[in-house]
């Protein structure tokens, strides 16, 4: 019998619950009894942010810079207490599990006074098998099996396989009466933690137990030591500030006639639920309407949210739960901004929004931009009948100098989501620090295996040396979620200038709109500074650069770079400027958004068209020009996809000497698939350009926009095949993506022009017609994840498994992934996969290698035939016969009668140290030769 010894150290009172301890241990928010509160009232006119139409907000009293702030006494579990800024007429809602406690913040405080303690006594509910105190095991019971399975035998990996067929034993069964039990135990075990360090229930802002056995709090100095030093904690860290990671995207996947031709358009992703953890949602644009032709059906029987509802805030039919998250916010930097912002699940920033309608917003939304009324198209999510649900994060104020997240709150949500239900969860946001997002890997490992896929933004640092970041640019590289990158779509609005001497520019962007620009003067940002103003910062049409003498009337050339497009379109405009031409704009800056701040036309010319306009500027004593034509759009005349130059890439560059990751290692290959993620565009919240009740949108760029791309993919995989576990349907992701543009030629990465490397666009980019029947996947289960943690020298790796569980470390390189990676290989290594028929046939599988220039690269077996539902595993290896100090790329790839192409990445790192004489002087004088022979360096 397993028994919790740590948890007893500390807590008397585990004891088995009582059935009516269980039944008020639930998890979900619950409604008052009042009118107006039901899940989908009618959709209301949201007022101004900060202001509410009961009463006007209350201002946070002061308090003196000598004496600590006044806590509130313990929160009862029944009722939240009333917040600043918010209407007390406002619902109460039950505070129960990983729901915030928020508290009144009278004064900020920084950021080290707010940590995560993560307790080692116990799991999470999402990996309890058992064994305390007589609670049943919580975890899926795929989860449960892979622990009492011989998993690394092939009869053994079939019966766990042939356990997930029913999607039941893959999911977290959140209606569970030991799931109640055992989250009121962990609660229990959590009070017990804080009430030996004397901690006050106050000062607690999360307790979290679905996928992290953690709480968030602010502690003194001598609490953290207190609990550095106690048995049931196994980590603590501080609360790290988050940042955002700043169409026809669907025709460009060919969703059409692949992911949505099962069931139609209509129907794409109809009873799977997203969750957005962002800036929050506007629910009344038409991409979140339940107010459709095919009315949204009830929620599916797994979910367990709800809807924060507030005086501003309500949800309906499509966007079925909404919740914020504020406390580690205000815990670190006082009240958020309630006169840019309301304190709810609606979305300010739009951010959230976008990312929203992108991932499954509904189907043939029109663009239609204002004030011009300019119908650019339709709008479609990737799965644009899934449900919703809004999380958020991001808050804003003066200390904080722009809209942040911090790591509490998103943990915090990551379990909220989880425990409501979410089937895909949706990050687009990263920290500088690493140690922001991996402390949170054990909360996402969990999700993982209680049947959640969740999706992560790998960064906008770019690749080296353009990062920024000291070791890799990627920020989001667990091997539990999947990390997707940025690429570019075919599409650009063209438009043209005629110079006056006859010559016709190609020109981007929207031109004109409906207002004609007839022959005007031409002139040179940096021949037009203003008195006391550098060339350099009048050549990028800077704030105050530019004589309204020499700029008035004309069209003026502003070379990219420095300041924002918007930036410089005003300060020609305040000179009295009618159009500008942005110079020198990179491939990925052809699509930019309108900007419609300052009313006038704004162009963007290439270097080939910026060569000719400032030859004629500079050859014509009266240069002119005037544009051609209204916009048009082009479809498929650039070559795509690229990846995005922003988009952040591996490896790291000196593991060693990475201390803070959480897997200091170049075995695990990141990204793992790049999706479009360019001048995209998607809903917008309302904003000054027109009235609230007018839909807006907002063209935007970032790994944030292919982030929900790629989670809207995951959704549609999630209902086609609703029993694959979250590995299985990164695997199909990732071994059917394709690495070759339109032009039939290789993806290229966007700051160099060459071929992009697997460590930069990771397997390729995302295929939906692939996605269909990818054949075979690349199956990882909760003792593979065990194992994998266990091989890296993780000080809480050791807490992860459940009590008892016999680990057998593995090196990163042997986890089962599809993508193979192994770095400063010593000689020769052997590793293996396991692989899964996820067909309906009995298939004949054949392998075709490309080896990494200089690795014998060897297969066993290199022909297989499998079953349906059969596993197979299979051995590669590699052995150096040229070193390199860079990584080397091939691919193996798996095909079969039907038709099936499973291809997996290779990346080899044969590392040497260089053949070099070594200069020695003797005792007598005599100088000595030695050759020193090349030798590989051991992992």
């Amino acid at each position: 019998m397993v028994v919790c010894l740590l948890a007893s150290l500390v807590l008397a009172k585990c004891s088995p619950l009582s059935a009516q301890e269980a039944d008020q241990s639930g998890i979900v928010l619950d409604f008052p009894s009042q009118e107006g509160t039901s899940l989908y009232p009618v959709a209301a006119q949201p007022p101004t942010p900060g202001i509410s139409p009961e009463t006007p907000p209350e201002t946070p009293p002061e308090t003196s810079p000598e004496t600590p702030p006044e806590w509130t006494p313990e929160i009862s579990p029944g009722a939240a207490p009333e917040m600043p800024g918010e209407s007390s007429a406002a619902p109460n809602f039950k505070i129960v599990e990983n729901v915030t406690k928020i508290l009144p913040i009278t004064t900020p405080y920084p950021t080290s006074d707010v940590y995560i303690v993560r307790l080692r006594a116990a799991p999470p509910i999402a990996g309890y098998t058992g064994g305390i105190n007589g609670i049943p095991a919580t975890a899926a019971k795929a989860v449960r099996d892979s622990a009492s399975d011989v998993l690394h035998s092939v009869v053994g990996r079939i019966r766990q396989t042939r356990r997930q067929a029913n999607r039941k034993s893959s999911r977290l069964n959140l209606r569970s009466p030991a799931v109640a039990r055992f989250n009121k135990w962990l609660g229990r075990l959590q009070d017990g933690v804080a009430d030996d360090v004397k901690l006050p229930r106050a000062n607690v802002l999360y307790s979290m137990r679905h996928v992290s056995n953690a709480f968030v709090a602010r502690l003194t100095p001598k609490q953290l030591q207190q609990l550095k030093r106690h048995p049931a904690v196994a980590e603590i860290k501080p609360n790290y500030p988050i940042s955002k990671l700043t169409t026809n995207s669907a025709n460009f996947l060919k969703l059409p006639e692949t992911l949505w031709s099962t069931r139609g358009r209509d129907r794409a992703g109809e009873g799977v639920v997203v969750g957005i953890i962002d800036t929050g949602i506007w629910p009344e644009h038409p991409s979140f309407s339940s107010d459709v032709d095919l009315l949204y059906p009830d929620p599916p029987a797994t979910w367990k949210g709800t809807c924060q509802v507030t005086a501003d805030f309500q949800c309906n039919r499509k966007v079925i739960g909404a919740r914020y998250f504020n406390g580690g916010f205000r815990a670190a930097y006082g009240q958020e901004d309630t006169l840019t912002d309301w304190t709810s699940p609606r979305d300010a920033d739009g951010h959230g929004t976008w990312c929203a309608a992108a991932a499954a917003g509904n189907s043939n939304v029109p663009i239609i931009l204002f004030p011009r009324k300019t119908n650019l198209g339709n709008i479609t999510g990737m799965a644009p009948r899934a449900f919703l649900a809004a999380y958020k994060v991001f808050w804003g104020n003066a200390k904080s100098a722009g809209t942040t997240a911090t790591s509490a709150d998103v943990e915090a949500a990551v379990n909220a989501a989880v425990a409501d239900g979410v089937d895909v969860i949706s990050l687009s946001l990263g920290s500088a620090d690493p140690s922001a997002t991996y402390f949170s890997d054990l909360a996402y490992l969990y999700a993982n295996l209680a049947g959640t896929v969740v999706v992560y933004a790998s960064g906008n640092s770019g690749p080296p040396p353009f990062s920024w970041y000291m070791y890799r640019s990627i920020s989001n590289f667990s091997p539990f979620y999947l990390t997707v990158g940025a690429s570019t779509i075919a599409r650009r609005y063209t438009s043209a200038a005629i110079l006056g001497d006859g010559r016709i520019v190609p020109l981007f962007g929207f031109g004109s709109g409906n207002v004609a620009v007839q022959r005007l003067g031409l002139v040179e940002g940096a021949a037009a500074r203003a008195a006391w103003k550098s060339e350099s910062r009048a050549q990028y049409c800077t704030e105050g650069s530019l004589n309204a003498t020499k700029v008035a009337g004309k069209i003026v050339l502003c070379a990219y770079g420095s300041t924002s497009t918007a930036s410089k379109a005003a300060e020609v405009a305040s000179k009295g400027g009618k159009a500008i031409i942005v110079t020198d704009m990179p491939v990925e800056a052809r699509l930019f958004p309108p900007i419609y701040e300052v009313r006038l036309p704004v162009m963007g010319a290439e270097a080939g068209a910026t060569s000719v306009l400032r030859n004629h500027t500079r050859t014509m004593a009266s240069p002119t020009a005037s544009f051609a034509y209204n916009f048009k759009t082009d479809i498929n005349t650039d070559q795509a996809p690229d990846v995005a130059s922003f988009s952040s890439t591996g490896p790291i560059t000196n593991p060693a000497a990475a201390p803070r990751l959480s897997f200091p290692t170049n075995d695990i290959l990141k990204p793992d698939i790049i999706g479009p993620g360019v001048s995209l565009w998607a809903a917008a919240p309302a904003s000054s350009l027109a009235s609230s009740s007018t839909p807006t949108f907002a063209m935007l760029s970032g790994t944030s926009m292919a982030t929900p791309h790629l989670a809207g993919v995951a959704a549609l995989l999630v209902e086609r095949y609703p029993s694959w576990t979250p590995s299985q349907v990164m695997s199909a992701i990732m071994t059917t993506a394709y690495v070759t543009n339109n032009k039939r030629g290789p993806i290229v990465m966007g700051t160099t022009g060459g071929a992009a490397t697997p460590w930069d666009m990771g397997a390729g980019h995302v295929n939906p017609k692939g996605l269909m029947d990818p054949g075979l996947t690349f199956p990882t289960n909760a003792a593979d994840y065990y194992n994998f943690l266990a091989g890296q020298n993780l000080d809480y790796a050791k807490t992860v498994a459940p009590i008892g569980t016999k680990l057998t470390p593995i090196p990163a390189y042997n986890l089962n992934r599809p993508t193979i990676s192994v770095s400063r290989l010593n000689k020769t290594v052997l590793l293996t996969r396991w692989v899964q028929n996820v067909a309906d046939t009995v298939s004949n599988y054949t392998a075709y290698i490309v080896a990494p220039p200089g690795v014998i690269t060897l297969i066993n077996p290199h022909r297989f035939t499998i079953p349906p539902m059969g596993i197979v595993s299979f051995a590669l290896r590699f052995t150096v016969v040229t070193a390199s100090p860079d990584f080397q790329f091939g691919s193996l790839t798996w095909r079969d009668q039907f038709g099936h192409v499973v291809r997996s990445v290779l990346a080899v790192q044969p590392l040497y140290q260089k053949t070099e004489t070594q200069l020695s002087t003797l005792a007598n004088g005599h100088v000595v030769r030695s050759v020193l022979a090349a030798q590989p360096l051991c992992q």
